[in-house]
């Protein structure tokens, strides 16, 4: 078997005991578009080698602005291309798949798979219903409200037992676009917020909303995206955008 070149690279960070815990986790993911497609592999390049994806949909080519996929994914189940993904930067990776929608006639099954578990769905009744199994069962779950768009207020984490709750808990996906902002357009108005330079939208990464820094950092500095740190209240940090 060839050398698992993720596994060496991650030596150099993490002791083998947090190593072997990380592979021996068990996370099961509701959702492969711009939430979970995204945080899945930074859990897998962060040494997680055990997933149960759960999607329903198929890579469209909407998609590629801002989930974890490439056109030669078009048109196939997002779970398998995301496992293909994972696999390929970790082929020790074990990957199970549920191309199926989560719904009160399987979730009871599918929870009792995984100790641990993301939601990643965009229905408010969807994320409910695993929400809800997950505690039941006294199970962990990370969970997202208010990830549409960008711009607006901060993202925030609130912790309530077993649940953490992250997002700015008031913007819908469904009302707010996607990224990334129409190449033609220098600017972009959205419904209550102002207008927001293009160039700066561009930076962004992925389906993570693009979050103004506070006041203190809002001049003269870059300006970070994806941000999803234990030091902070947000996701890990992966780059910077330059002010407008």
């Amino acid at each position: 078997m060839s050398e698992n070149v993720l596994r060496q690279g991650l030596t150099r960070y993490l002791s083998p005991a947090r190593l072997e815990a990380l592979r021996a986790a068990r996370v099961g993911v509701a959702g492969a578009g711009g939430l979970g497609s995204n945080a899945v592999l930074m859990l897998a390049r962060s040494g997680v080698e055990h997933f149960l994806l759960i999607d329903d949909d198929v890579v469209d080519a909407s998609n590629l602005n801002r989930q974890q996929f490439w056109p030669r994914h078009l048109g196939r189940p997002k779970v398998e291309a995301l496992a293909e993904l994972v696999r390929e930067l970790n082929p020790d990776a074990r990957v199970e798949t549920c191309r199926l929608r989560i719904d009160a006639a399987n979730v009871d099954e599918l929870v009792a798979r995984c100790p641990l578990w993301l939601e990643a769905m965009d229905g408010a009744a969807d994320k409910r219903l695993l929400v809800e199994k997950v505690m039941l069962s006294g199970r962990r779950i990370a969970s997202a409200s208010g990830m549409g768009g960008f711009g607006g207020k901060p993202m925030q984490k609130r912790v309530l037992g077993n649940l953490v709750l992250v997002g700015d808990f008031e913007t819908d996906i469904l009302e707010y676009p996607p990224l990334a902002p129409p190449p033609d357009a220098s600017r972009l108005t959205l419904p209550g917020k102002e207008d927001v330079p293009t160039p700066t939208a561009a930076c962004v990464a992925s389906g993570y909303g693009l979050r103004r820094p506070s006041a203190a950092t809002d001049k003269g500095m870059a300006r970070p995206f994806f941000s999803m740190s234990p030091h902070n209240d947000r996701m890990p940090l992966v780059g910077t955008c330059p002010e407008p």
